[in-house]
């Protein structure tokens, strides 16, 4: 069954994960009455274009059926017409994630990948690997960096940041090894915080992240 994993929680809104066993032929048939618009990807790699349709599928099923309400803005932050909803999407191999909720929000999901290793000095910080190495090997803990900051990104929706330099995982927060702290200092000197949750789901690594409020 295709849909893996749904569910609401009180910080980060509601989460949907859904298997794409499906080919695309499936997702542009169920997305015949959504009113997308599909011409501009069919020069896209197939790939890409599974990812899209698979996305727009969720969009369509769980927060909004008619897909010309749909925007992507400069950042390429997704929007809904006259909703005030904030909304995110992740893919990765076999998977693809959103998250819906009332305040700025981020997903993303990982399969495990050299690559990520490979790059990892441009996003970690030792004192990252610290926090993290109560309960997760550096492997794992690359992943999971990768994978909040990412998310921090999406929620932010402003703009480039620099992972390794302006976002932080400070923390983690409560007694569990699941959610942590995060810190986004930017270049112009704003400061945002976040809630992130850290999960692994059968070979994914799944993030979330919210927006705290100021004090």
């Amino acid at each position: 069954m295709p849909l893996i994993y749904s569910e609401k929680h009180q910080s980060f809104g509601k989460m949907v994960l859904w298997s794409v066993t499906e080919n695309q032929a499936f997702f542009e048939t169920a997305l015949k009455k959504s009113h997308l618009r599909m011409n501009h990807i069919n020069d896209w790699h197939p790939r890409r274009q599974l990812e899209w349709l698979s996305g727009r599928f969720l969009v369509a099923n769980y927060l909004c059926p008619d897909l010309s309400k749909l925007y992507v803005d400069q950042q390429g932050k997704l929007h809904i017409t006259d909703q005030d909803i904030h909304l995110s999407l992740s893919h990765t191999e076999g998977l693809v994630g959103i998250q819906i909720a009332h305040g700025p929000v981020g997903i993303d999901v990982q399969i495990d990948t050299d690559k990520i290793s490979r790059v990892a000095h441009k996003f970690c910080n030792p004192s990252e690997y610290e926090i993290l190495s109560h309960h997760y090997t550096r492997k794992e803990s690359e992943r999971i960096l990768w994978s909040l900051k990412e998310c921090v990104y999406k929620a932010f929706g402003k703009g480039k940041v620099n992972y390794k330099s302006e976002i932080h995982l400070t923390e983690f927060a409560g007694d569990g090894k699941q959610h942590v702290q995060l810190r986004l200092h930017t270049k112009s000197e704003e400061v945002y915080s976040y809630h992130g949750r850290i999960r692994f789901i059968g070979p994914y690594c799944v993030a979330q992240v919210s927006e705290q409020e100021s004090k």
